[in-house]
């Protein structure tokens, strides 16, 4: 049987309790893990909306999480809350969020490390590939699997919840919301970030609907709470550096 759509109202229908959100200090767990921003609810499993936006239709590199997780999401809603206090239009605002938001947190420096480690930052011309978060954005595309911030009982979904994996919901999510992002960069590398994701690229690509010559299947997931993150790495450094080298050969 096929997955629901899963739906998404428009920016708009949150605008309100954004803007609504206090703008001198981090955001708290109370404040956003709310119904006016809640997208679903089934038992142990929530998902939330997540505010950033834009699609980078030129972009050669894309970073593919698994779901933002609190640290993004409250980077996120801050700065768009801001963004829209200081003048910026929605689109903007939340554009610019993107890029804060994403990977952010400790977990950015570990994944800098990993993709200058296989020669991403020389393949694109730059010196290393923090500036893909800053000057070079013209370059990156970063995004998740499962778009919206899922939570297990409170917790990060990690990629190991049942609950989540063997759902309709993110069978739902990937095919409704990721599958037409993924077509919008035709000519994006895609690094995915841990087992999960690989696994539903893997799914997408038996079914014809990725190329798997461009997914760096097997790229441990850049989180300090991946204790098997080095020794993975080291294992697939060499493999990872020659697919990556091959695709943008090709492009």
């Amino acid at each position: 049987m096929p997955a629901p759509t899963f739906v998404v109202p428009s920016f708009e229908t949150f605008l309100p309790a954004i803007t609504a959100l206090p703008l001198d200090r981090p955001l708290t767990r109370k404040e956003l893990l709310v119904d006016a921003f809640r997208l679903h609810r089934d038992g142990r499993v929530e998902v939330y909306f997540m505010p950033t936006d834009g699609w980078n239709p030129a972009a050669r590199l894309m970073l593919l999480g698994i779901t933002p997780g609190w640290t993004q999401m409250e980077l996120a809603y801050r700065h768009v809350a801001r963004g829209l206090a200081q003048g910026l239009a929605p689109a903007e605002a939340r554009r610019r969020a993107r890029y804060v938001a994403s990977f952010g947190g400790p977990m950015r420096k570990h994944l800098v490390s990993m993709l200058d480690g296989i020669g991403v930052n020389t393949l694109l011309g730059m010196q290393s590939c923090h500036v893909l978060f800053d000057d070079e954005r013209t370059h990156l595309h970063s995004t998740s699997i499962l778009r919206h911030p899922v939570f297990v009982e409170g917790k990060n979904f990690t990629g190991h919840a049942s609950v989540v994996t063997k759902s309709a919901l993110a069978a739902s999510m990937v095919r409704t919301i990721f599958l037409p992002e993924l077509a919008a960069l035709p000519h994006a590398l895609i690094v995915p970030m841990g087992d999960f994701v690989s696994a539903l690229l893997n799914e997408l690509a038996s079914e014809k609907l990725v190329d798997p010559k461009r997914c760096l299947f097997g790229f441990p997931h850049p989180s300090g709470a991946n204790g098997h993150r080095k020794s993975r790495y080291h294992d697939q450094r060499a493999r990872l550096a020659k697919k990556a080298d091959a695709w943008f050969a090709e492009g």
